[in-house]
């Protein structure tokens, strides 16, 4: 029996179970090596089956959020198809041959007899977008005016004032289609 002693003199001496592996081998059984070796591949398997399903679930998050993708692009579209084919729908409550389709920032304009209409066809649980709220509280708020432009040479300004006043005795023509 090997003896480690201590620099303390009150400590008692212990026995070193490492010395002597000659002894410490005699006692196990013959299968212990076989057990370890057995443990060591497990763990060796355990770890690999790991690994695999980490991989594995790195590819299904890949594949579910190709799949969120291409459901929303596939939104989207039906979105789109659906607001051009709406004002033809019988639920749209206004006349289709005074809708304009615009298509961006707002779907379209209708123009009835007493009032303009700002159209904006949503699909679903589909939202507007920020630059679409705002143009709607504009709208809210009064913020729409009527703006006219004329662009003419410098000889034609006779030509432009002739059709002005042409304009102004045609006050009843809406430019509309009936």
């Amino acid at each position: 029996m090997h003896l480690v002693s201590s620099p303390w003199p009150w400590a008692k001496p212990r026995r070193r179970p490492w010395a002597g592996s000659e002894r410490l081998t005699a006692r196990m059984p013959p299968q212990t090596g076989i057990v370890i070796a057995g443990l060591a591949g497990l763990c060796a398997l355990f770890f690999w089956a790991w690994l695999a399903a980490l991989r594995r679930i790195a590819a299904l998050r890949d594949a579910l959020d190709d799949e969120q993708s291409r459901q929303k692009s596939l939104s989207t579209t039906y979105g789109r198809i659906t607001e051009q084919w709406f004002p033809l729908m019988d639920a749209y409550p206004y006349d289709a041959q005074g809708f304009r389709f615009l298509g961006s920032p707002i779907d379209g304009v209708q123009f009835e007899d007493d009032r303009i209409v700002f159209v904006e066809f949503k699909a679903n649980r589909s939202h507007l977008s920020r630059t679409q709220r705002r143009l709607k509280r504009l709208v809210q708020e009064g913020h729409v005016y009527w703006e006219e432009f004329r662009f003419t040479d410098d000889d034609d300004q006779d030509d432009a004032e002739r059709a002005a006043d042409d304009e102004d005795t045609n006050d009843d023509d809406d430019g509309l289609d009936d």
